[in-house]
């Protein structure tokens, strides 16, 4: 299998189509959670240490796509990362995304089974990875959690749920996996969601922030050990009851755009899974400290939500990797 990695994602790689139909505008961004959760290990990480798995064929992916790929995994052009041949039915998983009427929604226009580790073949890099992603429903966690139990060394397991699969109905699913899970990252939402649980419009930020630890207190009795709750503008809620993941116990880390730097934010898509990444990287340098590792995807979500895209690959004048146009170790400095 080769040298072992820091990072991997089973989360999806896609192209989104955008269309925004009340100005009739369209465009296409390379997507899914998985590339976003790429690029936020990434920007922390060597080319080398992250993995991005995908299905379909190269041949299916624009030339200047591919390049803001290169900059994110050494793998993307690997023969683990395309799994099929370029048939029109083994194209690339592609999605839209319409916004009409400040309504947003999204379908897959080629749906297909999530990716799990069995899939894979024995000598991927994807099993030796020693923090692994997933973004997919509870069952197919469960699928992936069985063949870790085959391997020498266990990675840490950090599980974000598909929102789509957030429903009372996997409630059962869910408790029956989130023993075996290291990290389980729920947006605010998708917290309450498995629950029937939902936010109202006149809900203020504190009531919020109320309605986030009061449901990580359930999550906590369902098994979860170690829980971060993404919360937008809210900033993140780290609940952590293992003692391997630094100082037992609940913090708020603030957002790293203040509300006086709202033209920062151009574009939200991929934050949470960018926060995710930068997550993994973050535990892979603090020593599993979960608190200071929320540091480091805060960072990751920064860069994220500044343009549409993935983050902007480039170098200083010294030869350090910037992206977009700054070392990811200043906001980090600034951050804390």
């Amino acid at each position: 299998m080769g040298q072992p990695i820091i990072f991997a994602t089973l989360g999806t790689f896609l192209i989104d189509n955008v269309i925004y139909a009340d100005e009739g505008l369209q465009e296409r961004h390379l997507g899914g959670g998985g590339l976003w959760a790429a690029a936020g290990a990434r920007i922390w990480l060597p080319l080398k240490d992250v993995f991005l798995s995908a299905r379909g064929s190269r041949d299916g992916i624009p030339e200047d796509m591919v390049k803001e790929l290169r900059a994110i995994s050494s793998i993307i052009l690997d023969e683990y990362l395309w799994l099929q041949t370029g048939t029109d039915s083994d194209s690339i998983l592609q999605s839209e995304t319409k916004y009409k009427a400040r309504i947003r929604s999204f379908r897959h226009l080629n749906p297909r089974p999530f990716s799990i580790l069995q899939s894979f073949p024995s000598t991927s890099p994807v099993h030796t990875a020693k923090y692994l992603h997933f973004c997919c429903s509870p069952e197919d966690l469960s699928t992936s959690l069985e063949h870790i139990s085959t391997y020498q060394t266990r990675p840490v397991v950090v599980y974000e749920p598909m929102p789509i699969s957030c429903t009372p109905s996997r409630l059962d699913a869910l408790k029956r996996v989130l023993p075996s899970v290291n990290i389980f990252s729920p947006n605010h939402e998708e917290i309450g969601m498995f629950l029937s649980e939902s936010y109202g419009d006149e809900d203020t930020p504190e009531d919020i922030r109320r309605r986030v630890e009061r449901l990580t207190r359930v999550y906590h009795d369902y098994g979860a050990k170690s829980i971060v709750v993404r919360a937008g503008a809210q900033g993140s809620y780290v609940s952590n009851m293992d003692p391997a993941f630094g100082k037992v116990g609940c913090s708020w880390l603030p957002a790293y755009w203040t509300s006086d730097e709202a033209l920062q934010v151009k574009n939200t898509t991929g934050a949470g899974n960018s926060f995710l990444g930068g997550l993994c990287a973050g535990m892979n340098r603090e020593e599993n400290d979960v608190v200071r590792a929320a540091a480091y995807g805060s960072v990751s979500a920064s860069f994220a939500i500044q343009q549409a895209e993935v983050p902007i690959f480039g170098h200083s004048e010294d030869g350090a990797e910037t992206w977009n146009g700054e070392h990811p170790r200043d906001r980090l400095r600034r951050y804390l």
